[in-house]
């Protein structure tokens, strides 16, 4: 009791006041042995905890990280409420913090309107949370702790597909989603979203606190392809109704579209990449097939700001599924005839992407660079029924039915002739699809080396002028990424204006320092900015220039967030929240 009195007035996390008073207790107390018998067992429990919960520094990789994730955020028997609480009171303690977007994932749930329960259930823990805060500074009118604004961003799970070998364009005329590549996922996003604006539909106030939606976890496991239709409908403001079966027995009364204008964008790309070009082709990707305009985030993108020479030595040899090799280089080959690329030898990447293309299709006639960069596009739009005829039956199928279009029952799938739109439903069939996961290894040269140089430098450019903002989270970057010391950090290739007079437009990346998971990473948003200053300062900037460099930094990440700013300040803010909070948790309960 006495180690926590007065808690409140002080800002810092409350494990840190327990530390040092307990620390200070010890020094002064010689005789309470067994206080500190007990104090140092806690020590080593501590520690031990955060071997397992805590992600090291030793292993790269996001695979590695997941286990932590999945330690670090298991609370046990703690509710809802009272983790959200916790949640808020150790990050409410930074008096500098303004606003904080917590990050959330969607509940489980077959159908929109089970998702939709269970998002009410959670956000009634999470408002209840945030209203007991406000009361609690509420009656504390001398206490110190700011009152941040609060927003929600919910991110869709990359998840890995059920498996290709039973993938089949032609049952899908037939039967249902699950039997195209990714498209049973697909259709989870599009259920998540329909629910998340489902409920802003009739709690109209819930917009100001559901802020945005993410895309996170494992980056190889869900290409930019499948989520590219689900964000441009929130970017064009309407989502179209594509239930599943189970949606159609469900739910009543439809209407063709949800209006999501409201919600932001931000989407984790280019962090953990087994090839730095799969990672610099997925941020075009996002910026192209997105629909993103200025404002609108990326999470990480380290593939935009790590040393290529230093990535290539350590990286000699990769080994990486085929398809998304010769993704890659039809990639490189369309940018360069859009002339987004001109230094690049298109005779030389023509030879591979045809090289490759044989391992996959065996028979290459019809095909070439231009019909599977075309292919390659289509992948970004819903897979159509309308682009053929169905099938006449689920016992008796006629394929001859099928307008020029293979068949691996009748043919093995190699076609005599590919158009652009064989080789899109190739995308859906096991025969292919199971060559097109075969790993393969590559080996870097020099001329792969330049041409990684040229394209790194036209991404970030790119980035720059549409004024899209990369997310940069310094202990998760090192922990995770292709970082290897954390005051040679990537941010400093993103953004070079006011260090040296740098004028680049590709180091003029609109940037911000932050968190990504504190629990996981055992850090503060305090921690991780201190970290970049003094990044500065080991590459002997003056102090006035890093400290202003790192004002513009945290500038960019107040004005980029997603949470809107109040009118009101101070003690006329806290009422105005208040009263919010309870008119949400109101509708919760009534509608």
């Amino acid at each position: 009791k006495d180690i926590f009195n007065d808690i409140n007035g002080i800002k810092t996390p409350s494990e840190n006041i327990f530390l040092y008073r307990s620390m200070n207790y010890i020094l002064n107390n010689n005789t309470d042995k067994y206080f500190a018998k007990i104090f140092w067992q806690y020590i080593r429990i501590k520690n031990e905890s955060f071997q397992i919960k805590v992600q090291s520094n030793r292993y790269k990789g996001l695979d590695y990280f997941q286990t932590f994730y999945s330690r670090s955020t298991d609370v046990g028997e703690i509710s809802g409420r009272i983790k959200w609480k916790m949640l808020m009171e150790n990050q409410f303690r930074n008096k500098h913090l303004k606003k904080i977007e917590f990050r959330v994932s969607f509940p489980k749930g077959k159908s929109s309107n089970e998702i939709e329960r269970a998002l009410r259930i959670r956000l009634k823990d999470f408002f209840n949370s945030y209203k007991l805060l406000l009361e609690e500074i509420e009656v504390k009118a001398d206490s110190l702790i700011t009152v941040p604004l609060v927003g929600l961003i919910y991110h869709m799970i990359k998840r890995k597909d059920d498996g290709f070998n039973n993938k089949c364009w032609q049952n899908f005329c037939s039967y249902d989603y699950h039997w195209l590549h990714y498209g049973k996922l697909q259709q989870e996003y599009f259920a998540q979203i329909r629910a998340l604006k489902s409920l802003i539909d009739k709690i109209p106030l819930l917009s100001r606190y559901i802020v945005g939606i993410d895309a996170a976890s494992l980056e190889n496991n869900t290409e930019p392809w499948v989520f590219a239709p689900v964000y441009r409908g929130i970017r064009n403001g309407k989502l179209r109704m594509k239930e599943t079966e189970f949606d159609k027995k469900i739910i009543k009364k439809k209407k063709d579209y949800y209006d999501i204008r409201d919600l932001k964008c931000t989407f984790h790309v280019g962090e953990d990449f087994r090839h730095i070009l799969s990672g610099l082709r997925r941020i075009d990707e996002v910026l192209d097939c997105f629909s993103y305009k200025a404002g609108d985030r990326l999470g990480h993108g380290i593939a935009l700001g790590i040393d290529v020479d230093r990535w290539c030595v350590k990286n000699e040899v990769l080994i990486l599924p085929r398809i998304e090799h010769l993704e890659n280089l039809v990639w490189i080959w369309g940018l360069n005839i859009n002339s987004e690329v001109n230094l690049i030898d298109t005779a030389y990447i023509e030879k591979l992407i045809m090289d490759n293309a044989k391992t996959i299709y065996r028979k290459v006639e019809g095909i070439s660079a231009y019909t599977l960069w075309s292919s390659y596009n289509l992948k970004f739009d819903i897979f159509k029924k309308g682009y053929y005829k169905e099938m006449n039956s689920s016992d008796k199928r006629d394929y001859n039915s099928i307008n020029k279009l293979f068949c691996r029952y009748v043919d093995g799938g190699d076609t005599k002739l590919w158009d652009e739109e064989k080789l899109l439903h190739s995308q859906h069939c096991a025969t292919y699809l199971e060559r097109m996961q075969e790993p393969i290894q590559i080996k870097l040269n020099n001329k792969d080396k330049e041409i990684i140089k040229v394209l790194q430098k036209v991404i970030r450019s790119k980035v720059s002028k549409r004024g899209v903002i990369v997310e940069t989270n310094p202990s998760s970057n090192y922990a995770i990424g292709e970082i290897d010391d954390i005051f040679e950090h990537y941010i400093f290739n993103l953004n070079k204006r006011g260090l040296n007079g740098s004028t680049e437009i590709d180091k003029s990346i609109m940037a911000t320092i932050n968190t990504d998971d504190p629990s996981v990473f055992n850090t503060n948003i305090s921690n991780e900015i201190a970290y970049i200053f003094y990044a500065l300062q080991k590459k002997e900037y003056s102090r006035e220039e890093s400290l202003d460099w790192i004002d513009k930094i945290i500038k960019y990440g107040i004005s980029s967030s997603f949470i809107e700013d109040r009118e009101n300040t101070g003690k006329a803010l806290l009422i105005e929240m208040k009263t919010e909070v309870n008119n949400v948790l109101k509708k919760l309960i009534e509608t």
